[in-house]
């Protein structure tokens, strides 16, 4: 999936990005090809790997719940919220811009439109509103239970944080605020669109090597492309 001033164009991954969009980004197709060749970890090999690191921490904060009530249940929580974060960069890797799956054709579709207008979000305030009285209720529901709830609430957080974070890496002001998730999220809107695939948070791209290019810069142009240029389209 490309992006060439301000749409996308789907493309098989046998095929190089369209030389407008290389010459948009100064990039040669002998570097392009580097760039498709580059990612190694299919997503069969990604989630093995999250699981080996998941299912010791989860037996660990297992042995917790009858000596430190209270620290098994932030470690719960927070094991929700980090399971979010894998699962919003698989989706986002695997479903939104992989190929040849069934889950890509069907999640494709809406992703491509966001590509194609990025002002155009489906998640208005209103909605916001009800995922905060969410959060709370989930996070009272935990309380009362005190059970493995606790890690559905922080997946949950993990969900709604990400619809807030997405809407705000759109306005130009998140870039005194999220500095690396900004710059993440413009390189891959308008650079490299099969790269940074984390909103949320950069780690899974660094662990999956994912993250952009050591000699990528965002120039001005592509800056303002991305606030302006790409949100009047």
């Amino acid at each position: 999936m490309i992006i060439i001033s301000g749409s996308c164009k789907n493309q098989s991954a046998a095929v190089l990005p369209d030389i407008h969009y290389l010459k948009f980004n100064h990039m040669t197709p002998t570097t392009a090809l580097k760039i498709v060749k580059r990612k190694s970890y299919s997503q069969k090999k990604c989630i093995s790997l999250f699981l080996a690191m998941a299912i010791p921490v989860l037996f660990g904060i297992s042995r917790l719940e009858k000596i430190n009530y209270v620290l098994f249940h932030i470690l719960l929580f927070t094991s929700g919220w980090l399971s979010w974060t894998f699962v919003e960069y698989i989706a986002h890797r695997f479903w939104m811009h992989g190929k040849g799956n069934a889950l890509y054709y069907m999640a494709s579709r809406k992703h491509l439109h966001h590509h194609q207008h990025p002002e155009d979000r489906k998640v208005r305030p209103v909605h916001r509103a009800l995922m905060l009285a969410l959060i709370i209720f989930f996070i009272y529901v935990s309380i009362l239970l005190k059970n493995y709830f606790t890690l559905f609430a922080g997946f949950y957080t993990g969900f709604a944080g990400f619809c807030l974070i997405h809407y705000v890496l759109h306005k130009t002001w998140s870039q005194q605020i999220f500095k690396e998730l900004i710059e993440y999220h413009i390189y891959h809107h308008c650079k490299y669109p099969d790269y940074c695939h984390g909103v949320t948070v950069t780690w899974w791209d660094k662990i999956f090597a994912t993250k952009p290019p050591q000699q990528a810069h965002i120039s001005a142009r592509i800056r303002h492309f991305y606030f302006e240029g790409h949100n009047a389209s």
